[in-house]
């Protein structure tokens, strides 16, 4: 298998629309290879390279800003958790409360709400501390 058939196959496998570097072909072949067939890749319209060292870019009308994250704050990305786990983030330490929680309760579906209460360790203390007491007051311990 050629370098350049080696990474449209693991593009594939990456997904439609979801971003990736060059560091991630390293072991299909030299930096050389790998960077001139993703390049070609772009030429041909295969694939849109969306920055180089940009933060913002736009899609159609769609403004995209990219912004570093911290890794706890991306934990169970992709998912309703995480998602409910981003609006707490979002919320902040002065808004979010025991009812906040009961909120996201009522909305995520229930695997979906033990998913969020296992993932404290990424919460900073604020957050998991609420998330507790909202169980204390639920079970009335």
């Amino acid at each position: 298998m050629t370098t350049a058939e080696a990474i449209r196959k693991q593009i594939k496998e990456i997904g439609v629309g979801e971003p990736f570097t060059s560091t991630q072909f390293k072991g299909l072949g030299t930096r050389a290879s790998v960077d001139q067939t993703l390049s070609r890749l772009v030429k041909q319209g295969e694939m849109v390279r969306v920055s180089r060292g940009s933060r913002e870019l736009k899609l159609g009308k769609l403004q995209l800003i990219l912004k570093h994250v911290a890794p706890r704050k991306l934990a169970l990305s992709g998912r309703p958790s995480g998602l409910a786990l981003s609006a707490l983030w979002y919320l902040g330490k002065k808004q979010v409360s025991p009812r906040t929680i009961k909120t996201i309760q009522e909305k995520l579906a229930p695997e979906a709400f033990e998913e969020l209460k296992a993932e404290t360790r990424s919460m900073p203390a604020w957050m998991a501390d609420t998330l507790h007491r909202y169980e204390k007051e639920a079970t009335g311990a």
